[in-house]
């Protein structure tokens, strides 16, 4: 009995310590500089998105919202694209960067079923380009994310999806902050 209660006095006497010098105030890891570099794409942004697939080209208005979160590790975003006769497009997903390793990373999930995880590199300060595997069907499908940093309040990109090998849909977009 005697040693259950000691151990019970450490336990509380180390949340004590624990909770008495933690701050609320100061974060405890520092946001590192290769996450810092996305900051670049925080806000509400607008463009016009084209997209091909199956031999037919539309275009379309095209909305991002992002926000850091994970007290400034990540970018949370909502996305809505207003494909003429088709269901909305709404997607939400998280841009972040690995510290240990320096890729870039989008996770993404929408309607359209894309639960996607994105992970590339930096090619230069204002591009980078992320890839992601699986299978559709059965079938190899490869999507390959491209990003351009044109300024402080424009971005374009292009997305390019392959099945076994062969083009299935491309999309390119030019976003500008509201």
């Amino acid at each position: 009995m005697k040693i259950n209660n000691l151990i019970a006095v450490a336990i509380v006497a180390l949340v004590t310590v624990v909770a008495a010098n933690a701050r609320h105030d100061v974060k405890h890891n520092p946001v590192p500089e290769n996450v810092k570099k996305l900051y670049v794409f925080l806000g509400n942004w607008k463009g016009k998105a084209t997209t091909t697939a199956n031999g037919q080209t539309q275009s379309f208005d095209y909305f991002m919202d992002m926000k850091t979160d994970a007290d400034g590790w990540g970018i949370l975003y909502h996305e809505k694209g207003l494909i003429p006769n088709a269901a909305p497009y709404l997607g939400f997903g998280m841009l972040a960067a690995d510290a240990s390793d320096n890729t870039v990373h989008i996770f993404t999930v929408s309607n359209y079923a894309d639960v996607h995880d994105h992970k590339g590199n930096w090619t230069d300060d204002k591009h980078f380009t992320l890839v992601y595997n699986g299978t559709a069907e059965g079938k190899t499908l490869k999507e390959e994310l491209t990003v351009e940093i044109v300024d402080a309040n424009t971005f374009k990109f292009s997305d390019a999806v392959t099945i076994d090998g062969q083009t299935a849909q491309t999309m390119n977009a030019e976003m500008h902050k509201k």
